[in-house]
């Protein structure tokens, strides 16, 4: 499994290096995919969709919030709860995320042929399933569940 956290820090270096002067981290690209997909996000579920603490979502936001990718207000029926919205600058950077995705996802699989793209897609959402069964969102520190199969 070593393997898969270390194509996660080279994605990430991937990421930063074609974001570089757009104002976004290749931290941030999961935070604002989500908020761009469900506008009106809270920070709480976006905590949890993440698999990230509560604090962490507090402080990447407000950077996001300081470079001008997203805004954050008050639900009205209940002020505890912070909405995240995607501004135009954040929409305007989408295509752009989404390339760099696309194609970080052919670098990765360069050299296989379609059934086992198909196949290792299969294991990958396996894997996760598995990963998602053992913890408890949204206070990721990640809890493991009480009961285990």
């Amino acid at each position: 499994m070593k393997y898969i956290a270390r194509i996660g820090r080279c994605c990430n270096c991937y990421r930063d290096s074609l974001l570089e002067g757009t104002g976004l981290t290749a931290t941030q690209c999961p935070y604002l995919l989500r908020i761009c997909r469900q506008p009106g996000i809270s920070q709480d579920q976006l905590a949890g969709m993440l698999y990230v603490s509560k604090s962490n979502v507090t402080r990447q936001l407000e950077r996001m919030e300081k470079a001008g990718f997203v805004t954050r207000t008050p639900l009205p029926t209940d002020r505890r709860v912070m909405q995240v919205f995607p501004t135009p600058r954040a929409e305007e950077l989408m295509p752009r995320i989404g390339q760099i995705l696309g194609d970080w996802n052919a670098i990765l699989t360069t050299g296989f042929s379609d059934e086992e793209r198909e196949s290792l897609l299969g294991m990958l959402e396996r894997l996760y399933a598995n990963a998602e069964a053992a913890v408890t969102p949204p206070d990721c520190g990640c809890r493991k569940k009480e009961e285990r199969p």
